[in-house]
Order: structure tokens, then sequence, then C-alpha cells
């Protein structure tokens, strides 16, 4: 910022104010009728919701949450990163210091599977740095004395609670790869980085035996447990279930060992009319160990016959304990319907492919896959249930078309979504996008001084989220005590006008169109406004609700030379005034930049139905 970069704070009675000059004293202990310099540290919404978490919490609301698109934390990523020019599978998480890694495999001769696995890291989203081939192709001579090549695929990662960071990929022989005499030679790769992608340890096999698209799963014991496509192509085309091996020592050994069949904990047989044969499927598993549980979730790309092409299929563990499935001499020389399992699952729930799936610690669960959208192959999402058996409307959870992609937990409260991007032919990518989980939220019962600072707000609020339709975002947190419900609202913005706002609206639980129990208030970094009151069809100043706010910012307003941070705004209403039913209240939350007309809204304005709830008191 120039050295005359500034930030005001104003009354919210004062709606016009002279500025303080850069030579006037800094951040006083009080308030000043007029404007105080503040340099502001404004908070992103995934630094938020940093309390206990109260597990479970929004099991029995979860169809009134919502992901909603992190527009500024959104981006496409191409060769000068990836290094390759035809990425597919793209992986993406966030590591212990904070910073992302993503991975992502080439072509092998023009095919979707890989022949090496790339991998890029980032510490913000914004800069990228390609770090080149993680499990690159090399020369090997096979269990049979032959000279092949071994080739990559499916890369995974996962960032492990001690800080770690474990990838895999599935490998196998460049030729040969349908021989039951060449199983010895295909199996599964891990790298270890004890230091966020900086360096990694030299590959160990894990698991041997032809299989693709692994994925890694952690317990709280601290087990971690491998996942994977199963694939016997001499007796069941390229799929036959889902194998899984384990590891109780943080992956230095895995059981069962190299030299002994996987467990196989899921897999349905179906019938290829084509050429009358039956086969398994139950491939491409995305495994999630329950909330509050000791149960797993599982789903599946399945088929249920060879016309329908693939769809998403579900199973479950509640027990936590997977059926181990085999046949006598396990050697799977036959396919029948007695070996598949688990007892408890659901076939082909929806057409799609691919799926990946998740759960936050409040109970929703998030299923990710690809699948069709307008005329187009897309990376798609649904919220469900705390089970993952019950699922909604489905949306994309990125614009652009392609496939093979996934979504991930990041944090308690975002969702990562990361897909190959193939929507200009000549020019293939990755694109990626972080979602803001809103739903209810309960008012924290610290002091608050309105002050037009944040300093009194601890992180551990819980907080709402606006700003999927442009990079400028809010989050909005509340606070109360025995007098006053406090509101918080944070704007990040590079480029913030004088009149820019943000609007704040109430209603009593229940309410479905705006009447004279409605409250508005509107803020911007120049001041806030009095509480105004829906009557005879228009916001109505109601200084009777004796509202009372502060705004600050740090910006040069209305100059785009430069960036800027953004602005807030602190807002107190008397509690006696707000149309709480049993303590609670419905919000909603709307972010306009007047540059260019766009308003963010957490729900629509005028269908207070939609808004989301605030639990004042328990």
């Amino acid at each position: 910022m120039t050295a005359c970069r500034f930030c005001a704070l104003f009354l919210s009675a004062i709606l016009s104010l002279s500025t303080l000059s850069c030579k006037q004293k800094e951040e006083p202990d009080v308030p000043v009728q007029g404007t105080t310099r503040v340099a502001l540290e404004l908070t992103p919404f995934g630094a938020l919701n940093a309390g206990e978490q109260d597990i479970l919490s929004h099991a029995e609301d979860w169809k009134q949450s919502r992901l909603t698109l992190e527009h500024r934390a959104s981006g496409f990523l191409y060769k000068d990163v990836l290094t390759t020019d035809a990425p597919h599978y793209p992986r993406m998480t966030r590591m212990s210091n904070g910073s992302w890694i993503l991975m992502c495999h080439d072509e092998n001769n023009a095919t979707v599977n890989g022949r090496n696995v790339y991998y890029a890291t980032s510490p913000d989203l914004k800069q990228w740095t390609g770090r080149g081939l993680l499990f690159g192709e090399h020369s090997v001579t096979t269990s049979q004395g032959a000279k092949n090549t071994r080739i990559y695929t499916n890369g995974q990662v996962l960032s492990l609670k001690n800080g770690d960071v474990l990838a895999i990929a599935s490998y196998r022989l460049d030729s040969g790869y349908g021989s039951v005499k060449s199983q010895p030679d295909h199996g599964i790769e891990m790298r270890r980085s004890s230091d966020c992608g900086a360096t990694w340890t030299e590959a160990q096999e894990i698991y041997h035996g032809t299989n693709w698209e692994g994925m890694l799963l952690e317990l709280e014991s601290g087990e971690i447990q491998c996942y994977f496509s199963e694939s016997r192509p001499w007796i069941s085309g390229g799929h036959s279930g889902t194998g899984m091996v384990r590891s109780a020592d943080g992956g230095k050994t895995w059981t069962p060992d190299r030299t002994g069949n996987p467990y196989t904990i899921a897999r349905e047989s179906y019938l290829n009319n084509a050429n009358s044969l039956v086969l398994y499927t139950y491939q491409m598993p995305a495994i999630i160990k329950l909330v509050g549980s000791p149960g797993y979730a599982g789903a599946f790309e399945a088929r249920k016959n060879n016309a329908d092409g693939y769809g998403i299929s579900f199973a479950w563990s509640m027990d936590g304990m997977w059926p181990e499935i085999v046949d006598s001499d396990g050697s799977y020389p036959v396919v029948t319907p007695d070996k598949c399992g688990p007892s408890d699952r659901r076939n082909y729930a929806w057409t799609g492919a691919a799926p990946t799936l998740m759960q936050f610690p409040s109970g929703e669960t998030v299923v990710g896959y690809g699948t069709s959208y307008q005329g187009a192959y897309h990376l798609m999402y649904r919220m469900g249930d705390c089970e993952a058996r019950e699922f909604g409307n489905a949306a994309p959870a990125l614009p652009n078309q392609g496939s093979w992609g996934a979504v991930s937990l990041i944090g308690t409260h975002e969702m990562a979504a990361v897909n190959r991007d193939s929507q200009i032919a000549d020019k293939v990518g990755v694109s990626f996008a972080i979602y803001a989980l809103n739903h209810w939220i309960k008012a924290s019962s610290h002091a608050v001084k309105v002050d037009g600072r944040n300093s009194d707000w601890p992180q551990t609020d819980e907080a709402l989220f606006v700003g999927s339709r442009q990079d400028a975002q809010a989050t909005m947190r509340c606070s109360r005590d025995e007098k006053n419900a406090y509101f918080l609202i944070e704007v990040l913005d590079e480029e913030v006008s004088e009149s820019d706002s943000v609007e704040l609206q109430l209603a009593p639980i229940g309410t479905t169109f705006m009447h004279q129990n409605c409250l508005s208030i509107k803020a911007s970094a120049r001041g806030v406004q009095k509480a105004r009151t829906f009557i005879d069809d228009a916001w109505t100043e109601t200084p009777s609700i004796n509202s009372s706010g502060l705004s600050a910012f740090d910006a040069t307003l209305d100059d785009n030379s430069d960036l800027d941070e953004g602005w807030l705004c602190e807002i107190a209403l008397p509690v006696e005034k707000l149309p709480l039913f049993e303590g609670s209240i419905l919000v909603n939350l709307s972010l306009t930049k007047s540059s260019t007309g766009v308003t963010d809204s957490l729900s629509p304005a005028d269908d207070a139905s939609t808004w989301l709830q605030i639990k004042l008191t328990e």
C-alpha cells in the first residue's frame, strides 16, 4: 500500500466526516468522534469456526445446510505448473503448515490412464510451484526375468494428523497387464514427506497385485487404511471389487503383506448381456469413517449391466468391521453372487462415475462424482445425511466440463473441489475451488466493545460466509450478552469503493415474507445505518430500536491503483428488540459491489424461508 493508505472509523450516526491526515496519532485507546486510523487484520472464513466442534450438531438439520463457493479461492492450472498438458485424475489437499498440494497423472499413449504422476504446491492457492515428477516411469526387470517399463497412475495424497504427508500411486507394467503371471509386477507405491512436500522418501511398495484408484484413510487410532479397485481382468473385466490393506504403525508395514491377497471388503455382481458373463463391480472406492460412530460408509462406481453405463452405489459397515469376502482358495476362480457384500448396500443410486465421499464434523456428508450435466461431463456434488444414506439434489462443483475429479474435506467447515478442465479442447488443465459450509450457527457469549475492531472477536466464533460471485467476500459472526446482540461483518476486498455495502437482515423463525417484525441494517466502509423495519412494503428507519454500530476500512477508497485489504463493521442491537423465538432468529447477509452491481447473498433476500438460524440462547 502507498504511504497515504489509511483506515478510518466512523460513528454510525455520523455519515459524513473529515479524514485524518497521515500525521495524526494512530490507534487511540478510545474511539473519538470523527475518524481513527486502524490497520485491520481481517479474518478469512477458513480461520474461523476454530473452536471445539459439536459432533453431529447438524445431523437432524442437514437439509438446511448448504455449500457456498469461495470465488476468491478458485482457479485454473496449466502445463507451466502441472508439467503435463494432458492432466487427469487431479487430487488436492491442505497440508499441516497451511500450504496446498495437488497431484495429477498424464496420459498413456493418448488414453486417460497415466504413465507418470506429477505434483505442485502453493502457499495460498494463488502462487503455485510445479514440482515435477513424484512417481515416474522407469525400466524394470519383471518377476519373469523380462525387460519392461513400470508406469504410474491415480496419484492420491493424505495429510496425516502428525503433519506428515503420504502420497500413493498405482503402478503396472507397460505391457502384460492382463496376465496372471504378472501380478507380482503390479501394485501400489507410497512415498512420505515430513516437510510438507519439499522432500520425499524413496518409494515403498505396500501392495502387489493389479489395481486402480487407491485412496488412504487415517483413523483416530492412527491406523492407516489403503482402499483400491481390485482388478482381475482374466475373470472379471477391468474390476473385481474393492480391496484394502492396513497399517498399524503409521505406514511402515502393511497387512496383509505383499505376498498375500488383500481384504476384499465390497463387491457386487452384474450380468454382461453381451457375452452372458457374470462379472464383479464396486470399484473406485471412497470410504469414510462416520463421525460419532464406529461405522464406515463407502461410495463406489458400479455397473448393473453392460448397457446402462456406470452408477453410484453405497455400502455400509455400521459396526466398524468390513466383511472379508474371499473364495475358498483365495484365487477368485469364478464369479458368484454369494461372494458379494456387505449385506448393507444400495446399488446404483443414480447415474455417475468416479465418486469421492467426505463428512463434516457437524454431520453433513458430501458425495462428489462425474456425470453428464447440461450436455457435457461435469464434477457434481450432493449433500447428504450423517450416514450417507439420503442425499439432496445435485449441483455442479465447478463451472467447466471435465472428468475424474474429487471433493475432499478441508479443516472443519470447508470443502475442496478439483477436476480436469477440458472446457477448451486445446488448453486442458485443472480447475479447483474451495467451498464454505453454511449452516445454522450459535452466538458466542464473549464481551464485545463496539469500537470498529475485531481484536475482541476470537477465531473460535462460529461464522457464516458470502462471496460466491466475486472476489470480494464477507463473513458474519454473532455474540450476545444480557442486553445486546453483536454482529461483526468483515469484508475482504482488494478494490474497496465508498459506495460498496453490506446488508444484515433479521426475521422471526417461520417467516416466509417481509413484515414489520423484520429488521435490516445496511453498512458501508463509511458508516453503519440505523436499524430499519419493513412497514408498508418498504424499509423504514426505526429509531426506537436503538441500534448502534461502527465501520472501519483499510483501503484507499475508489482508488484501484493499489490493493486494498477491506473493511468491517460492528453492530449492536438490543436483545429485547429482536424478534426471537425460543432464543433463535433468522438471518441473511448480502454484499454489494457498486463497481459491478453484483450482489452476493447468503440466501434470497425476499425469501426468509431460506434464511439460516442464529441461536442466541441454548
